[in-house]
């Protein structure tokens, strides 16, 4: 595994310990929108890894073609080789054959070349629309959240509007209240107490 893989992992363990913590964090003190963004951290994280995952087990499969195709190189050469200290008439033969192998061998090559591809491709392709599907869904949650929130906050607002006025209708009866016995006060004769 090259450097820039190391690293990559590395920074994907990081990124993994933050999602975690967060959502730790979240449960903890009850933030729920800390909880889901750690979640959502680690899982963007994992499905890294997996794509990762599948690209070097591609880039494996297309060393292993390369590995072989190499094998069938060297053992078309040491028949040609062969070939060489044999009489005339057998060389001309065994050229005929030799070149009809390599035919044979780049035609395989080639076919199993272009299978590595297609696979490797396949497993790209799996894995980014996997991680396409998880990003959605991921966005949908964090909008969902987002949605939620906002319901929330409206509705508190709501509520404290209602207990603002609430509060002012009380504050006018109790000052109602007040400047009627005021009123009564002043009316009442000091002589007749």
């Amino acid at each position: 595994m090259s450097n820039t893989s190391d690293e990559d992992v590395s920074g994907g363990l990081i990124g993994k310990l933050t999602g975690k913590a967060k959502a730790v964090a979240g449960s903890l003190t009850g933030n729920e929108q800390l909880e889901r963004e750690g979640n959502l951290q680690a899982a963007r994280v994992d499905q890294q890894a997996v794509a990762a995952e599948h690209a070097q087990t591609a880039e494996q499969a297309e060393e292993q073609a390369k590995v072989d195709a190499e094998l069938r190189e060297s053992t078309l050469e040491a028949e040609r080789l062969r070939a060489e200290l044999t009489a005339e008439e057998q060389l001309a033969q065994e050229e005929a054959a030799k070149e009809e192998q390599e035919r044979t061998a780049e035609a395989r090559a080639a076919e199993e070349q272009s299978r590595a591809d297609a696979a490797r491709n396949a497993q790209v392709q799996a894995a980014e629309d996997d991680a396409a599907r998880r990003q959605a869904e991921a966005d949908r949650e964090q909008q969902s959240a987002k949605a939620e929130a906002t319901r929330e906050a409206t509705t508190e607002q709501v509520q404290a509007e209602s207990d603002r006025q609430a509060a002012e209708h009380e504050a006018a009866r109790l000052q109602q209240a007040a400047d009627a016995a005021a009123q009564r006060a002043q009316n009442v004769d000091p002589e007749e107490s």
